[in-house]
């Protein structure tokens, strides 16, 4: 069987969705939701073959091998469509065919909905049961599901039983009595009527007999009462007005009974008393009475007299007035009234009046009172502590304190300081202990004899000693110890009393002098001046100029032998045998050159015979033929042109003197001298001031000198290997 084109199918489907009449033909009409498309055509064309009409009248859907379709059973087969039919959608139906809305293949789906196809756009054309398009958004589609009721009418039961998207709506449950403030809440209250107002139930209306007294509307009409007496209360033990209180108002009471005064006149503060009705009878609450009589300003005793038996001229608790109590007018002492006044009488124990602005008297800081003293305490209790006109006489003499003429202690004086009893008020350059005594030792570095002693700042020992600034090399700077001006109780070093360091130090970098230039704690480090070298299969460092003393200047040779310097300008290094020449290299990190590496020095770049080129000039270098030979070394690199080239058209690298000036040790052995010293024999290089011309080219190899050599003429210089 061939496979069933899109537009068949959707047939198919709207046929078991149960559409009543179906027919395949070239034009068709029937409900727009039952099918895709009702024109079946083939994939070039319509089929040429097996049209006809199908109905659906309970028979099954066959698809034949030719592409028909046939519908067997119920009231009739049908002819299948042509073998080669495909549906396919047709212009005119994109307006209204929801499978085909608008374009093709636009498939109308709206959620909860059968959908329509109207002038190309999608829409509802209804809902399915139990949906319902409230907000009429097509995006949405019937978005609200809802059962409605059987009649779809709406009822107060909190249900939307007419599916409009709303509940109880058309029910007031903020007045309807039958559902007041919930569905079915009907206002029913007990011997009255009630109405819903605001989603409550008010009690409106009370039956005969029954009254509201509690004011509670939903027992409302709680109390059942018969009125009496015309609704007119009076003293019988009945509620005759059916208010809830029975005989309220005090009905027949009021009037004036059983009086305290005689002949119905009143005195001092006596009253009489009144009638009141109590259980359905009128009683008689008598009146105020008559009392003892007070000193208050009334009569108590209702005799027409008021205070009477009071004598305001010596009462003490009413003196010149009722309530001037002396007794509570004077702290600390006993009160008494003369002619209507308050006045003191006696102070309590451990109290004295001395002091008349204050009422009573003042508490003795000592008691029993003792002759006054210097202690801090007013001893005879007159109101003045360590009274002066008193303790004056007391006074220790000044032998008291320690005094020494010509010292600070000099002017001290003796005071009396309270509770510290006579004490020595001493200048305040001298030190005290903690008892106020001058000290034993002094503490202060301040240049004063703070103890007294006829001695300056003892303690400090290390005074005027000599001193620096903790500095390095040339940074150091000398002083003496001296007093700290900002901490009296410290020493520092006065740099301003000593030797300043170098002007300019320290420098910014190390030189090789014997000296720290840069004040980092070192000499001369890192501060050779070496020329490396790369040819011939050889790669070393080697000084620039022949090696001298760190304290060589242009006149002297030096005496500092600690290390070697490769400097210019200074008389070289000689005299050295060769162990001393092998350690003052290896002193500096270096070690002596081999005969190989001073030859390849000489030469350098251009391979010359001489350092200079290839001819032999006596004035270039100090050998025997130089114009200016003084029988001496001159000052090294001080002869310019006797310089090898170690970069082609070059001296920034060149090694200068090594043709001349002084013969050099070299680490290279050529012998031993034999017994009984048997010492090496070690191959010396570039000649010295000392040697002809043809002692002084780079090759020249028959100097040769046993290890303990001596000679003026004998020099060096390091190497050290490359990297």
């Amino acid at each position: 069987m061939r496979t069933v084109a899109p537009r068949i199918r959707r047939a198919l489907f709207g046929l078991l969705l149960g559409c009543s009449a179906l027919a395949f033909a070239p034009a068709c009409s029937t409900n727009a939701y039952c099918f895709a498309d009702c024109t079946l055509e083939s994939d070039s064309g319509i089929g040429d073959a097996g049209s006809g009409a199908v109905q659906n009248n309970g028979g099954s859907i066959n698809i034949d091998t030719d592409g028909g379709i046939q519908v067997p059973g119920g009231n009739g087969g049908a002819a299948g469509v042509g073998d080669a039919g495909a549906s396919s959608c047709e212009d005119d139906d994109l307006d209204t065919d929801p499978h085909n809305c608008g374009r093709c293949g636009n498939e109308c789906a709206i959620s909860g909905a059968r959908p329509k196809c109207v002038a190309g756009e999608c829409r509802i054309d209804d809902c399915t049961f139990g949906r319902y398009d409230i907000n009429g958004k097509l995006n949405d589609g019937c978005e609200y599901a809802c059962v409605p009721s059987v009649d779809s009418k709406e009822v107060c039961n909190d249900l939307d039983d007419n599916c409009d998207g709303r509940v109880d709506e058309g029910f007031d449950l903020e007045r309807d009595a039958k559902n007041c403030g919930a569905c079915g809440n009907q206002c029913a209250v007990p011997n009255g009527a009630a109405s819903c107002s605001g989603g409550s139930c008010k009690l409106t209306s009370c039956i005969q007999g029954a009254y509201d007294v509690n004011q509670i509307d939903a027992d409302g009409c709680e109390y059942e009462c018969t009125p009496s007496n015309g609704g007119v209360e009076i003293c019988d033990g009945l509620d005759n007005n059916c208010d809830g209180v029975a005989d309220d108002g005090n009905p027949g009471g009021g009037q004036a009974c059983d009086t305290y005064c005689p002949d119905g006149v009143c005195k001092g503060l006596c009253t009489s008393g009144t009638q009141v009705c109590v259980a359905g009878s009128t009683i008689c609450i008598p009146g105020v009475g008559p009392t003892l009589e007070t000193c208050d300003g009334r009569d108590e005793d209702c005799d027409g007299v008021i205070d009477n038996g009071f004598d305001l001229s010596a009462d003490p608790r009413n003196c010149g007035a009722c309530g001037n109590n002396c007794t509570e007018q004077f702290s600390h002492a006993v009160g008494t009234c003369v002619n209507s006044t308050c006045t003191l009488l006696v102070c309590d124990d451990g109290y004295k009046d001395y002091d008349p602005a204050s009422p009573g008297c003042e508490k003795c800081t000592v008691w029993p009172t003792t002759a006054e003293s210097c202690n801090g305490a007013d001893d005879d209790c007159d109101g003045i502590v360590d009274n002066p006109s008193v303790i004056d006489a007391q006074k220790p003499p000044i032998s008291f304190c320690k005094y020494k003429a010509g010292t600070p202690c000099a002017t001290v004086q003796v005071k009396c300081m309270a509770t510290l009893g006579w004490q020595c008020l001493y200048d305040s350059s001298v030190e005290l202990d903690a008892t106020g005594k001058v000290s034993a030792t002094e503490s202060l570095c301040d240049g004063v004899d703070n103890n007294c002693d006829g001695y300056v700042d003892e303690a400090f020992q290390t005074l005027g000693q000599s001193c620096d600034n903790g500095a390095q090399g040339v940074c150091k700077d000398l002083g003496k110890i001296a007093c700290d001006p900002a901490d009296s109780k410290k020493t520092l070093c006065n740099l301003k009393l000593g030797p300043d360091p170098a002007v300019g130090a320290p420098f910014a970098f190390e030189t090789c002098n014997g000296s720290d230039d840069n004040c980092n704690g070192q000499v001369d480090e890192n501060s050779e001046d070496m020329v490396r070298i790369t040819r011939n299969s050889l790669d070393f460092y080697i000084d620039r100029y022949e090696a001298s003393r760190p304290d060589a200047k242009p006149a002297s040779v030096g005496l500092d032998e600690s290390h070697v310097c490769s400097n210019g300008g200074v008389l070289p290094w000689t005299g050295a045998s060769y162990l001393g020449a092998k350690a003052a290299c290896e002193a500096s990190g270096r070690r002596l050159c081999s005969a190989a590496e001073m030859l390849e020095a000489c030469i350098g770049v251009a391979q010359s015979p001489f350092p200079y080129g290839s001819a032999y000039d006596g004035q270039k270098c100090n050998g025997l033929d130089y114009a200016a030979n003084a029988g001496a070394p001159v000052k090294t690199g001080s002869l310019t042109s006797c310089v090898s080239q170690q970069t082609a058209a070059s001296t920034a690298n060149g090694v200068f003197d090594l043709s001349g000036n002084v013969n050099e040790w070299t680490s290279t052995v050529v012998g031993n001298t034999g017994a009984p010293l048997n010492l090496p024999i070690q191959s010396l290089q570039g000649g010295s001031y000392l040697s002809p011309g043809n002692g002084l080219i780079c090759a020249f190899n028959l100097d040769r000198i046993s290890t303990n050599a001596v000679l003026p003429s004998l020099g060096f210089r390091c190497c050290k290997n490359g990297p």
